[in-house]
């Protein structure tokens, strides 16, 4: 069985396309999300308890 070599050009081509920069700007927003999401559990998660004091 012969394998064939990929082509260099096709494979960076697609690399270009408008459907392959799309999906990279959703995930450099979804990345920017996660990040401040996770900020923003580290900033309120150390805060003390509020609320009455069980006796």
């Amino acid at each position: 069985m012969k394998w064939n070599k990929p082509n260099l050009a096709a494979i960076k081509g697609s690399f270009r396309t408008r459907t392959f920069r799309a999906g990279g700007y959703s995930l450099a927003a979804a990345a920017v999300v996660i990040a401040i999401a996770v900020a923003v559990n580290l900033v309120v998660g150390p805060s003390p308890p509020t609320g009455p004091r069980p006796t």
